[in-house]
Order: C-alpha cells, then sequence, then structure tokens
C-alpha cells in the first residue's frame, strides 16, 4: 500500500501469534501494523478453510450475474460473497444496477458480432489503501485536519475471460493471469571480491536516511511479460496531493512540507482520479516543470485525458522511472541495485526497507537465501483474489446467461447445515445423487427394504402393485424417479393411512385417456408429496363425475398435499381440475365433520385455458398457502368454430338488450336515459312497422349491423316477435359456417378479434362447503382466471350457525384476472360469500378484459351474502377494476351471540388504480347497509 510507512515487517512464512509490547520500548508504525495483519491473516485464512476458495451464502449471498432487459450488458445482482478468505459486499443504491460493462480480463473493450462467443464472468478482488485524499472523513478535524492513519479496503470488479465459442465451455475452462515474475536485490560489482586477498568496495546502500523503496511495474510487453518501464519511490509512493484543477498546469492542493519531501521540478509523477486507482487502472506518467509554491501550481510535460476533476484527482510523487530496464542489475540509487526476471503484469510492485546503518546486509532488509545471497521473491502486491461468478454467451451484441451458467458455491449457515447441502460420492454405491439426502431417499426406496411399504418403478404397469392393496392398509407408497403413464385413471379406493411421495418434477404420472390420474377414495387420511401429476386425456360419459382433477382425493377426512406439479390440458368447456379434493360425506346422523381437515401448500397448477386450478369442497378446515396457479393454451381462436357451449353468450353479446318499440316523444326539459352509458342501444333502426328496433352490440360491430340489417331488411309489415326473431336467426347465422356474402364483414371482425384471443382459466382456487368453519389462504398467486380466488359457504340461508362459515381469512395473495374474448357472467378476483368472521388483507388484484364487449362491472374482491361481526378489508392493492370492493351483505337476523351488539365491518386503506371514484361499492344502497360500514382511508 502506499502509505508513509517505516517498513512492512509481516511474514506469513514465520507464523507469528501476536506481538507483545515491552514496557519503556519504542513501539513503531510496523509492530501495530504487524498486529493487525496477523489477525487479518488469521481470520482469512480461517475463511477459506471453512468456505473454500469463493461461497456465496445462502440467505445475503449476491453477486450472480444475469443479462440486462435488452441484452446488450450482463447485472451484478446485490448482496454478499466470500473470495479468498474476503468478504465483498455489493449494495446498489435502490432502483439501480450495476453492469459488467463488456471488459475482458486483459483491459479491452468489447465490440461488434466479431467479439461473440462463450464468456466466463470473473470476479477480481483487490486490497487497496483509502488515504484522506480517497475520504476526507479520515481526517480528525479537532487536529486541523491532518491525515492520521490510512485504511484498507476490498475493492471488486467483474471482468470477462472468453472461454470458447457460443454453447462450448464451463467454469472450469479458465485460469487466473499467472504471475511468475521476481525481484532480488544485489550487491554492487564494486562491493564482490575479485581474488583471496581482496577487500570489498562500498557494501550496497550508501543513504543517509531510512527510506522503504517501492519498486512497481508500470507498463510489460503484451506478449512476454517483460519490463517495458517501472517507477520507484524511496518513500513509498507516499507523497501525493489532491488536485484542484486538472490541465497543462494543475494546482495543488497542497504542495508538500518542503523541497524535498515535496513537489518540485523535474520530477515523475502520476495523475490519478479515485475510480481509476480503485480499479487499478494504469496511471498516466508526466515530468514536472516550473513548480510555483505560492499559487500552489505545477507544469506537466503533456496536457492529461481521461481525468475526471470532481472525482478527486490526485498527483503523486515519484523518485524517478526506468524505461526498457537491463536483463541483469542495475541500480536505482544509492548503492541500491535489483534484478528482475519472469514476466510481470502492470501494477505488481515490492517494498524494499534501506537502512543507513551497517547494521543490516547490503543496508537493507531483505530475507537471505540458502546460498547466502538475497532471495528472489514474487510482488508482494497487490494481493488479488479471484473466482468465476457465471458462464455468459455472446452472439450478434446480445447477452444470455444459460440455465447451468452460476458458477458460485452457494452454503447454508452452519446452523442451517442439513443433508440436502451436503455432496454424496456415487464411487462405491451408485445410486446417482448428487447429495447425501438424496441419496438417503434412494436407499429408503429399494427393493425390499427401506421406509416405503411400496417402492413404484417407473414405466409401464406400474400400477398394479398399487391395485394390489388390501382393503384398509396402511401404505407409504414411493414413486422412483421416471415416467409413470396410464391409459386412465388408477383408483386406489377404502386403504388406511396413505402416504405418496416421489421425487418432485423428477417423478411424473400421466395419464393419456383421462383428466383425472390419480384418484384415492374413503381413505382414512391421505398425504401426497414431491411429485407430479399430467392429465392429458378427456374422461368417457361413464367416468365423468363432476370436476376430476389430474389429482383426485375424495371422503378422506385428513388430506394434506404439498410441494405437488399438477398439469391438466386445456378445453372448449370446463372439464376438470388439476387437483380435486372433496371432504368426506356427512355421518348417517347428519353430525358435522368438524375433524376433517384439507392443507394444500407449496403446489404448482399448470392449468389449461377454460379449466380450473384446485377446488376443495366438503371440508370445515381448509388451509391453502404457497400454491402457483398459471394458465396454458394456445393463444387465439378459430372462427367460425367457436366451441358449441361457447356459441349462445358470444351471440348475447352480438345481440344485447333487444327491443321493438314506439319511439316516445321527447319530452321538455333535460332528461335522463336509464339505459344511457354502457348499455345504451347503439343499433337502431326506425320505422319498422310497430316500431322502432334496437339492440346493443360490440362497439366494432354496430355500423357493419346496420349494413347487415340494410342489405338483409326484416320482412314489411312484421310484428314485434317477427323483427326479434330475425335479428336473432342473423345472429345465429353469423356464427355458423354457410354460404353467405352479407355476412362477411361481421365475420371477418369477429375472426380478428379471435385470432387475438388470450387463454384464461375458468377459476384459479375454490373453497366450497356447506359446513365451512375456518378457511385460510394466504401467499397464493394465480395468473390469468376468470375467477380468481373463490371461498364460500353453501346453503347459508338455512341459518347464520350452519350456513356461514365461523372465519374466513384471505392474505398476501396475488390475482391477475382475465375476463376472456367471449366474456364471462361472474367475475372476481376474490370473492367471498357467508363468513362471520372475515380478513381480506394485503392482497394484490389486477383485472384485465379482453372480451367483446367491456364488461361495466368486474369486481377485484366481492365479499358476500351472510356476514357475522367483524369484516376487515384493507390495504389491498387493485387495478383495472370496478368498483374495487364490492361489500354485498345479506340481511338476516342476529344469533343469540350477536343481541345488542353492533358489527364492525371496516373497508380501509384500498387502493384502486385509476379509478379514485369507484374503490368501494356497497350494496344494498340503503341507509341500513351503509351505516354498518366503515369506509377509511380508501383511495385511487
Amino acid at each position: 500500500m502506499r502509505a508513509d510507512l517505516s517498513r512492512v515487517s509481516f511474514d506469513a512464512r514465520k507464523r507469528f501469534d501476536g506481538v507483545v509490547v515491552e514496557q519503556g520500548r519504542v513501539l513503531l508504525d510496523a509492530d501495530l501494523n504487524e498486529e493487525s495483519a496477523i489477525v487479518r491473516d488469521r481470520a482469512q485464512t480461517t475463511a477459506t478453510d471453512v468456505i473454500g476458495p469463493a461461497g456465496v451464502p445462502r440467505d445475503g449471498g449476491g453477486f450472480a450475474i444475469s443479462a440486462t432487459a435488452a441484452g446488450d450488458d450482463l447485472v451484478v445482482s446485490a448482496g454478499r460473497i466470500h473470495v479468498g478468505g474476503l468478504t465483498l459486499h455489493h449494495q446498489p443504491p435502490a432502483g439501480t444496477e450495476v453492469t459488467v460493462g463488456n471488459r475482458t480480463v486483459d483491459g479491452r473493450q468489447l465490440g461488434g458480432p466479431t467479439d461473440d462467443g462463450r464468456y466466463l464472468a470473473v470476479l477480481h478482488a483487490v486490497q487497496r489503501e483509502v488515504s484522506v485524499l480517497d475520504d476526507p472523513s479520515i481526517a480528525e478535524s479537532a487536529l486541523g485536519g491532518p491525515s492520521t492513519s490510512v485504511r484498507i479496503r476490498t475493492f471488486w470488479r467483474v471482468l470477462l475471460a472468453r472461454i470458447g465459442p457460443v454453447g462450448t465451455g464451463t467454469c472450469t475452462d479458465w485460469a487466473p493471469p499467472p504471475r511468475s515474475g521476481d525481484l532480488r536485490p544485489v550487491l554492487p560489482p564494486s562491493a564482490v571480491p575479485t581474488g583471496d586477498c581482496a577487500l570489498p568496495g562500498d557494501a550496497g546502500f550508501t543513504g543517509l536516511e531510512n527510506s522503504l523503496y517501492r519498486v512497481e511495474i508500470d507498463s510489460v510487453d503484451t506478449v512476454t511479460g517483460a519490463v517495458t518501464s517501472l517507477l520507484w519511490d524511496r518513500d513509498n509512493a507516499s507523497v501525493a496531493s489532491l488536485v484542484e484543477k486538472v490541465g497543462r498546469t494543475v494546482t495543488l492542493d497542497d504542495f508538500g512540507p518542503d523541497t524535498v519531501r515535496g513537489f518540485g521540478a523535474g520530477q515523475t509523477v502520476t495523475l490519478t482520479d479515485r475510480r481509476s486507482e480503485e480499479a487499478g487502472t494504469r496511471a498516466a506518467v508526466f515530468t514536472t516543470s516550473n513548480p510555483d509554491r505560492a499559487a500552489s501550481t505545477l507544469e506537466l510535460d503533456a496536457t492529461p485525458t481521461g481525468i475526471d476533476e470532481n472525482d478527486r484527482p490526485r498527483l503523486r510523487r515519484w523518485s524517478g522511472r526506468i524505461t526498457n530496464p537491463p536483463s541483469g542489475p542495475f541500480e536505482l540509487e544509492l548503492g541500491l541495485w535489483i534484478e528482475l526476471s519472469g514476466s510481470f503484469r502492470p501494477g505488481d510492485y515490492w517494498l524494499i526497507p534501506a537502512r543507513s546503518s551497517l547494521g543490516a546486509p547490503g543496508g537493507i532488509t531483505w530475507p537471505i537465501a540458502s546460498s547466502g545471497l538475497f532471495d528472489a521473491l514474487p510482488p508482494h502486491g497487490p494481493d488479488e483474489r479471484w473466482a468465476p461468478l457465471a458462464v455468459a454467451d455472446r452472439q450478434n451484441g446480445a447477452w444470455t446467461v444459460p440455465s447451468d451458467g452460476d458458477c458460485r458455491r452457494v452454503f447454508p449457515a452452519l446452523t442451517a447445515l442439513t443433508a440436502a447441502d451436503v455432496s454424496y460420492d456415487n464411487t462405491v454405491t451408485d445410486l446417482d445423487a448428487d447429495t447425501v439426502q438424496e441419496a438417503i431417499e434412494r436407499l429408503a426406496v429399494q427393493r425390499g427394504g427401506g421406509a416405503c411399504t411400496v417402492a413404484v418403478q417407473p414405466g409401464v404397469g406400474w400400477e398394479a402393485p398399487l391395485q394390489a392393496l388390501a382393503a384398509g392398509t396402511d401404505a407409504r407408497i414411493c414413486f422412483l424417479p421416471g415416467d409413470f403413464p396410464t391409459a386412465g385413471r388408477v383408483v386406489l379406493t377404502g386403504l388406511g393411512d396413505v402416504v405418496i411421495q416421489g421425487t418432485g418434477p423428477g417423478s411424473v404420472v400421466h395419464s393419456t385417456g383421462d383428466e383425472a390420474v390419480l384418484v384415492l377414495e374413503g381413505c382414512r387420511s391421505v398425504t401426497v408429496r414431491d411429485i407430479e401429476f399430467a392429465a392429458a386425456g378427456r374422461a368417457t360419459t361413464a367416468a365423468h363425475d363432476g370436476l376430476s382433477g389430474a389429482l383426485t382425493v375424495r371422503d378422506c377426512p385428513q388430506v394434506r398435499i404439498s410441494d405437488v406439479t399438477a398439469r391438466i390440458k386445456p378445453g372448449r368447456f370446463p372439464r376438470g381440475t388439476c387437483i380435486t379434493v372433496a371432504g368426506p360425506a356427512a355421518s348417517p346422523q347428519g353430525q358435522a365433520r368438524t375433524l376433517a381437515r384439507c392443507i394444500v401448500r407449496d403446489c404448482t397448477l399448470d392449468v389449461g385455458d377454460r379449466q380450473t386450478g384446485l377446488l376443495i369442497r366438503g371440508f370445515p378446515q381448509v388451509d391453502v398457502s404457497g400454491v402457483v396457479a398459471a394458465v396454458n393454451g394456445p393463444t387465439g381462436i378459430r372462427f367460425p368454430d367457436f366451441p358449441r357451449k361457447l356459441r349462445p353468450q358470444i351471440r348475447r353479446m352480438l345481440v344485447e338488450r333487444l327491443l321493438v318499440e314506439a319511439p316516445a316523444p321527447a319530452p321538455p326539459g333535460p332528461v335522463v336515459d336509464p339505459f344511457a352509458g354502457p348499455l345504451a342501444p347503439n343499433v337502431v333502426i326506425p320505422g319498422l312497422g310497430p316500431g322502432q328496433l334496437s339492440f346493443r352490440t360490440p362497439g366494432f360491430l354496430a355500423q357493419p349491423w346496420r349494413n347487415l340489417l340494410a342489405m338483409r331488411p326484416p320482412p314489411p309489415g312484421g310484428t314485434g316477435r317477427e323483427l326479434r326473431t330475425h335479428v336473432q336467426r342473423l345472429a345465429d347465422q353469423i356464427l355458423r359456417s354457410g354460404d353467405h356474402p352479407e355476412l362477411d364483414g361481421i365475420r371477418e371482425l369477429l375472426a380478428r378479434r379471435g385470432e387475438t384471443r388470450l387463454p384464461s382459466m375458468a377459476k384459479g382456487i375454490v373453497v366450497v362447503s356447506t359446513a365451512l368453519d375456518e378457511v385460510r389462504v394466504t401467499r397464493c398467486r394465480v395468473v390469468d382466471a376468470t375467477i380468481g380466488i373463490t371461498v364460500a359457504a353453501d346453503n347459508a340461508a338455512d341459518g347464520p350457525s350452519t350456513g356461514a362459515a365461523r372465519r374466513i381469512s384471505v392474505v398476501d395473495n396475488d390475482v391477475a384476472v382475465r375476463i376472456p374474448l367471449e366474456g364471462a357472467r361472474t367475475r372476481h378476483g376474490i370473492f367471498l360469500g357467508n363468513g362471520l368472521s372475515v380478513l381480506v388483507a394485503d392482497n394484490r388484484v389486477s383485472v384485465t378484459d379482453d372480451s367483446l364487449r367491456p364488461t361495466e362491472q368486474k369486481d377485484a374482491i366481492k365479499v358476500w351474502g351472510v356476514l357475522g361481526r367483524y369484516l376487515l378489508v384493507r390495504d389491498n392493492h387493485l387495478s383495472g377494476a370496478a368498483p374495487g370492493v364490492r361489500i354485498a351483505p345479506v340481511d338476516r337476523p342476529p344469533t343469540p351471540a350477536e343481541e345488542g351488539t353492533s358489527s364492525r365491518w371496516v373497508v380501509r386503506d384500498n387502493y384502486l388504480e385509476g379509478n379514485p371514484r369507484n374503490v368501494v361499492a356497497v350494496y344494498p344502497a340503503s341507509p341500513a347497509t351503509h351505516g354498518r360500514v366503515q369506509l377509511i382511508g380508501n383511495s385511487g
């Protein structure tokens, strides 16, 4: 480090444990610095022994590499990493990202497509000194602002090393640049005796002051690594000053204490700014002239470039510069001779303590080799660390990071270490396991032993051992990694306590001829985890019994499903779910099923277009958390091949509010039209016998309808019924194939809209029961559903004690509603029906309306039915809805427990984007209802 030091006495080879200060003895800076170096070396060695050469903590780790959205650069994520015992922190300001900058290890900047290939993003870390020139807070203002001591900080940057063409190369296909150069002090030729009776001349350093010489490589031959220039200084290059004005003439903040240790004419200086010094960029070298201490100015032999005057530029004095040094020994000054050998890199440096006393050999403090000569040592610094971060491909100037391109080694805290974190060697026992946990699980499911009752082997016929289980059998069924195909559903009935587990996405059970894959019925309890189900078929009429799921559980009082992936194909109409769980039937005596419970956690649902993700019915206790349901299906729908079940729905949108009536005379004064607004008729044909014909159609079809009715007018003198029938028949013909050229205009417009249709699942998560007690839906995400989350207690008209849920909580969910092209009669983000205690909080709900005729009413959150004393809807972020929150209570007499008490219904602090006047709607709009609902802080 460039600091004003007497010497650097720390030597790791001596393995000192500490420094002991004696009374009455001289205490030098070298002693204190050696104690600090011993502690740092021990900490870094321990960290390397525990973590390894480089590692990222699982919690709080960073330095992951990803491509920018435009693909023009790579981004470094925030967090920590440990490299060579050093801890590196990366905490960019909020809302900013740090990019790599396409700079290679050798300092070259990548250019056009000719630089395409596979690159390794490499982390380069180095410790450097931080002085008052870099950080003014180091100075002590109480002493007048002098620099007291320098600090040490680790600086890092990410560089790129090309390892091959695109798609070729791994994290191990690169090594740090070698450092093989050495420096050795030598005695001057005059000090070497020439014969047995000859006496040596001047023996080494002849200076009169103690000095700490710094020899630093300035430039090298890029091919051989030979030194082309070096800088040296007798004061460890510690004399430096901030530059107040940069130019051919520079203005200095501090000219130095005197003409000897300060700045003057004929000196070698380097000019840098803070950023270039932190990055280790080679400094520009100048020669000084015309010093003016009164004006604090100094003239340089050239005009500096690339220096940021606002980034604390500094001028550093050197004692000399040597260009193209000889291959043998050469003198720095005052009898101090050195010899360089090997290849070097710019920035390599050595520190040579030179002493005026005759006690040191050659007048310097330097290790002696076994030969009796000074030892040849590698550079004292900079102390660099390297670590691979990621593999990235650059093609046609755009960056991508492959899915397996992360080179970081992630480690857990010691207190969080599990078997899944310990690697496994398959040399002796070929279990094909990467971790000890995987090895344990594979051993547990081996045939003839382990903790599994049945170990299911992949391939055709896998269901046979399951169907052979006797009624009432308790079973742990383990699916090995692999593919488990079946033509139809596999049904297991009447078992005891059943546990079904796989190896996550590695165990895939799929059906090609049914909407259900695995059905469990009448078991005492069912647990399913870590497995994937995929339904690709459609049930036959005989097998179809409601909305079955790829995984279906019926009439089992205790159900727990976790970490399951379920898929179902899209369909033209709702025909199945990813997971269906139906509770036990009521007892013959009609007793409540208070012990029945269903838990679904951390499942991934790939829901086909118009299908349902999760359906739970008939359970009093339900807990759903961490479920992600996303839609799959093709974009667009062909016209006129709409599904038959959708035609009436689309026809209603083509012709809505069809009326034949005499036009009313215009009354005097302003008129309030009850049908004005989104539902007002936009096709009106006057003068048709009994009156005018009017109806509502999507706006883009209004004029084509008028043109069609002009070409195909109703029969003259027809009745109102005949006129309506005529229009309805035209709508039917539009939606059917047939040669009717006059219909082509409307058909073409519908075909264009149909091509843009985006898929939408019918329902995301549904929980319904006639005996709901407590329901919690938390941390779930539903993407593109007509109805996102539904929780409803049926038969609420039977009374609040039997029909309404005791407690409903829907908290911290993300729901994206998408109303499809054909529209939907019911559309909600979150629907809650019949609850005595209801909490809806911290949810994010967005509504997107893609229907032919945008819907006027589309609730983000709707609370309906029998409500008890407590209702709280708060802190929900809503968008695209109208209204954001709808409260629609059903009047009922109070229960005995509620007699004499008041309801607390609060809707507060909800935010609806873009529609501040329609955040909350309360129905019915009566003073009694509005008086029971408190609206606080809702906004848009």
